[in-house]
């Protein structure tokens, strides 16, 4: 059970309802939200924050560091209610040499709550250690042997528990490419890999560079939640058929889209930046926003970002307007609160 009473204690947020809208004639809340700001008794030098986790009573956040050469690396924190601070617990997956077990880790957990890592470029599953280490349960996400609808790249991006010896991930074909949702089965040492769907938001741009972005993954529901980079939109899919729909952010502008380039994403506006769930609500973040705006914004202290929460059906049921721009977000099991990160500070806010 996740302890999420002690972050309501760590932070009170003050919200006021600005205004309501209606979508697709659903109704939902605008509301702006002051955070809080959570001490954190230790912290490397964190160039980029990949995940933020809730996994039992602790927080689990995935980064880079500024002398990590792409490198990212898992740290878990404990909560402190008393000194409103998360405290770090364990760097995990460093082995006693120095080296670490998973250059890119992704972490995921099973229907019964086990943890469990897989590599970015070695997708190789790993069973997580409460010492903080990891053992390989002999499953793959993909192999360059394994059975596939095509040539594709030996790249995992996200990778989720679909079922024993069964996993979902987020994979692409070579240069520029289609990526798509794919389902992994094992057997007997063996991989088969099939297309789930692709996930494209407009056919008239079927590259993976123009479709980047992050999804999560309810199992219980076999639905999983697309959140694009480039277009405000996030993507349904059913991963029983693969069938998909499309839930576009109202009242947002993709503007002139680059398509081509080696710095496409730099050019091009972040429309969602993260996105994060429990078994009640969707919440992605979106920026509307280049990085080098929002680096802007964020200098002169009028960083400004939005927390968009669905239900998993797909409405939109409240926007949570922020006066900074957050670049990454974790939601509790239980949907009380929402830890989030800034590039510099961390911060939390209580959910209604």
């Amino acid at each position: 059970m996740v302890r999420t009473t002690c972050l309501k204690m760590l932070v009170c947020i003050v919200t006021i309802t600005l205004s309501s809208g209606c979508f697709n004639n659903n109704k939902y809340k605008v509301t702006s939200a002051d955070l809080g700001r959570i001490k954190v008794d230790s912290l490397p030098d964190i160039s980029n924050v990949s995940e933020i986790r809730f996994y039992k009573d602790d927080i689990y956040i995935t980064y880079e560091t500024r002398e990590g050469w792409g490198q990212q690396f898992v740290s878990r924190y404990s909560i402190d209610e008393e000194k409103v601070a998360i405290n770090f617990e364990k760097e995990y997956f460093k082995k006693d040499n120095g080296y670490y077990q998973v250059f890119v880790p992704l972490l995921f957990t099973d229907a019964e709550g086990a943890l469990y890592v897989s590599g970015r470029d070695e997708p190789a599953v790993y069973h997580v250690n409460s010492d903080g280490s990891a053992q390989a349960n002999g499953d793959n996400v993909i192999t360059n042997g394994a059975s596939a609808p095509y040539e594709m790249v030996m790249e995992a991006r996200q990778v989720f528990h679909n079922a024993p010896n069964e996993y979902l991930f987020i994979g692409r074909q070579p240069k520029d490419g289609i990526q798509g949702l794919y389902l992994s089965h094992n057997d007997a040492g063996s991989v088969d890999i099939t297309e789930v769907t692709r996930i494209v938001y407009d056919s008239a741009y079927p590259s993976w560079t123009v479709n980047f972005g992050r999804m999560t993954f309810d199992s219980g529901r076999g639905i999983g939640a697309f959140a694009f980079q480039m277009f405000p939109a996030v993507q349904f899919i059913d991963v029983t058929d693969g069938t998909n729909f499309n839930v576009v952010l109202p009242d947002t502008e993709s503007g002139e889209l680059i398509t081509e380039g080696a710095d496409l994403w730099e050019q091009n506006a972040v429309q969602f930046k993260d996105i994060t769930s429990n078994s009640f609500h969707i919440y992605a973040l979106y920026w509307g926003m280049s990085f080098a705006e929002a680096e802007s914004l964020t200098k002169s202290g009028k960083g400004e970002s939005r927390i968009i929460r669905f239900d998993w059906e797909g409405n939109i049921t409240d926007i949570y307007v922020l006066d900074r721009c957050i670049s990454s977000i974790g939601v509790s099991e239980d949907d009380s609160s929402i830890i989030s990160q800034d590039g510099k500070d961390f911060y939390c806010m209580t959910v209604e």
